[in-house]
């Protein structure tokens, strides 16, 4: 892969934006019961790799790699041209990273941004790596032949039967910008050592293969099979491929010969200089390259960034399907009681009242006054008379109440079952108990018993739009409605007389006086008479204005109790809803959504393969 499309320090800008992003995001997340990513690979190489690096752009770290008896130490210790580790077969192998500096490197600058999962110990002597300990230590010293922008690691064996030592060279692979691949003719098939290297390739490393002990003439002619054979089962394709020969006392010496013999195994065998490759090694386009497949690793299809955020908008869209439940007033289909005749009456009247003429008005008061006696009887009757009627209503309309609550509640019923998250799920648990139904129910009566009165200047301005409305929409009906509302003034001590015989001393009369004709015509019975006059038309158009005034009154009055009722008994449960939902707007989300999308178009556009050249 070139990587001279990529500018370093976009990379660093578009990383460390992508942390900050997630600093913000990541606990919120974490409290809705998104699963928290602290502990997913793809946030650890942010945070523990990339983060550290880029901001700092440091150092490459090489890493030496191997299986058991695969002689990592040797080629460690002919790297630093010391002796560094312990290669004496009777050391046991290397349990613990051994890691070189350069000399002019202070370890507290570096060391805690690579490497703050071991416990980091100055390194004394070649036994120090090899005691076990079930801590995670980390030896380091100065190297004497560091190049100034390397740091040399010798891993613990990959293939290890103690499963704390191939976890710690796990753990220093993720750190590491190459790896140098240790196998051997009895190693390189290995099961474990292939799965390891897969896994490598898999996460981005850039690896150099060095054939430790190989480079014999029985082995020449297999060589390419080797390779060939464990690039396609690991998919490594090596940066370069060395060969050195089996010789103990050039071991001991430090002067174990190294030949390149081509990344095929196939090219003339040429001797080289391991300390001089590492000294002119590509350090940028190594880096960048490294650094790539680390940010590959986080795009990762099932168990990147990406499917964390789709998690995080998933459980944000059940918390707003929760707040829209509580909130849907479309499926509460409860059928609420209808505006009482009274109310209907006293509304309708004064509407009445302001559309006649000036004078007829004052005609109509004076008439008030006339028969003041009549009225004031009629007025005692009809409170003793609305005062049980309204004892009815509150019932009827408490009854609507509870059946509102009991479909909230089996709406929340459906919410649990349907819902994983388990916050949202402990959340409306809660309100399930058989003791916070109780109290559901009794905080619903309390909250009915505060409404306000079933009449106040919202609903006559409704009712006085609505009859405006149809008075617009009914010209010709309401010229013959308002010329007989007009004539009944005059006649009105005849209708009250025939009242008085009709319907008893206490008819409508009283009350006719006010509202006239029209309300004669919405109130139930007593107007068939007059309709038949008036016609079919009129009487259907009468009828569907009844039934709007009516619905739009229930409509109201179960919206006050709906609004009380949220307020009263959801309004902390529906902030932490609305919280949830906003997550998806938020600006962390919609940043790190950006960032991601622009990593992916990144790496689009430079067709990403972390083992190409």
């Amino acid at each position: 892969m070139s990587t001279n499309s990529v500018n370093y320090d976009d990379l660093v800008r578009v990383i460390l934006a992508l942390d900050r992003s997630l600093e913000q995001l990541h606990p919120r997340a974490t409290a809705m019961g998104v699963g928290s990513p602290v502990h997913r690979e793809w946030f650890s190489l942010l945070r523990r790799k990339l983060v550290p690096q880029l901001a700092r752009r440091s150092h490459l770290v090489i890493s030496i790699m191997g299986g058991t008896n695969t002689g990592k130490s040797v080629i460690f210790n002919l790297l630093a041209g010391e002796k560094i580790s312990a290669s004496e077969s009777e050391a046991a192998g290397t349990k613990h990273p051994v890691l070189l500096l350069p000399s002019q490197t202070d370890p507290e600058s570096v060391l805690p941004f690579y490497f703050e999962e071991f416990e980091r110990r100055p390194w004394n002597s070649a036994h120090d790596p090899v005691e076990p300990s079930t801590e995670h230590r980390l030896f380091w010293t100065h190297g004497k032949n560091v190049p100034e922008k390397l740091i040399l690691v010798d891993t613990p064996d990959i293939d290890s039967d103690v499963e704390v030592n191939w976890e710690r060279a796990r753990r220093i692979r993720q750190v590491s910008d190459v790896l140098i691949g240790v196998i051997t003719p009895q190693k390189y098939n290995d099961a474990v050592v292939k799965r390891f290297f897969r896994e490598a390739v898999e996460a981005g490393k850039p690896v150099v293969l060095l054939w430790n002990m190989a480079f014999e003439e029985q082995f020449k002619d297999v060589w390419s099979r080797w390779i060939a054979q464990f690039s396609q089962e690991t998919g490594v394709k090596p940066l370069a491929v060395f060969a050195t020969p089996h010789d103990p006392q050039a071991t001991k010496n430090l002067t174990l010969p190294v030949y390149d013999i081509g990344q095929d195994g196939m090219s003339e065998p040429t001797p080289v200089n391991l300390q001089n490759y590492l000294n002119v090694i590509r350090f940028d386009e190594l880096k960048i390259q490294a650094l790539l497949g680390a940010i590959k690793r986080l795009d990762a299809p099932d168990s990147g960034i990406g499917e964390y955020l789709d998690a995080i908008e998933a459980t944000a869209g059940h918390f707003d399907e929760a707040a829209r439940t509580f909130r849907d007033r479309e499926n509460l289909a409860v059928e609420w009681p209808s505006i009482p005749k009274t109310l209907l009456a006293e509304e309708v009247g004064k509407w009445c009242n302001t559309k006649r003429p000036g004078v007829l008005q004052n005609v109509n008061a004076v008439y008030g006054t006339v028969l003041y006696p009549v009225q004031k009887m009629w007025n005692g009757f009809r409170e003793r008379w609305n005062a049980k009627k309204q004892t009815v209503e509150q019932r009827e309309e408490l009854a609507a109440v509870l059946k509102l609550v009991e479909k909230t509640v089996d709406q929340l019923k459906s919410l649990v079952v349907k819902t994983e998250n388990p916050v949202l799920k402990a959340e409306l648990d809660k309100l399930l108990l058989g003791e916070q139904r109780k109290s559901l129910r009794d905080k619903s009566e309390k909250i009915h018993a505060s409404l306000p009165p079933k009449t106040d200047e919202r609903i006559r301005e409704e009712v006085f739009a609505i009859l405006d409305r149809w008075v617009a929409a009914h010209p010709n009906q309401w010229s013959i409605l308002h010329k007989l509302d007009v004539a009944s003034l005059g006649a009105h001590a005849l209708l009250t007389t025939g009242a008085l015989i009709t319907f008893g001393v206490l008819g409508v009369g009283a009350v006719l006086g006010s509202g006239g004709i029209v309300l004669y015509l919405l109130l139930a019975g007593g107007g068939e008479a007059v309709l038949k006059i008036l016609g079919e038309e009129v009487r259907l158009a009468i009828a569907e204005l009844k039934v709007e005034i009516q619905e739009k009154y229930a409509r109201w009055r179960k919206e006050i109790f709906l609004d009380r009722f949220e307020q009263g008994l959801w309004h902390e449960l529906l902030a932490k809803l609305d919280t949830g939902a906003a997550i998806v707007t938020s600006e962390p989300f919609l940043e790190t959504r950006r960032i991601h999308q622009h990593i992916r178009k990144m790496l689009s556009e430079l067709k990403f393969n972390p083992n190409s050249n």
